[in-house]
């Protein structure tokens, strides 16, 4: 099974079967007020992978159902 390793600073270097955190039973270390744990921009950037995701599983699942299921037409509707 893949492990996931943590590089934050709840699970300093720890690697768990999960992407969560609780199996290290690790508590939180105290941040910094100046330490965001993710910019606004970095946050802007998830919610637009995260669009893409969403419309290219769309794409796929009418692709099964459509005659135009080529690559270049998938893609041509993900990046529109």
């Amino acid at each position: 099974m893949h492990k996931f390793c943590h590089t934050d600073n709840t699970c300093r270097n720890k690697c768990t079967d999960s992407i969560t955190c609780e199996e290290t039973n690790e508590k939180p270390q105290r941040k910094n007020q100046s330490q965001q744990l993710i910019s606004e921009r970095e946050m802007h950037t998830l919610r637009t992978i995260a669009k893409k995701v969403s419309k290219a599983r769309d794409v796929l699942r009418n692709m099964n159902t459509k005659e135009t299921s080529s690559p270049k037409h998938f893609w041509q509707e993900i990046l529109r």
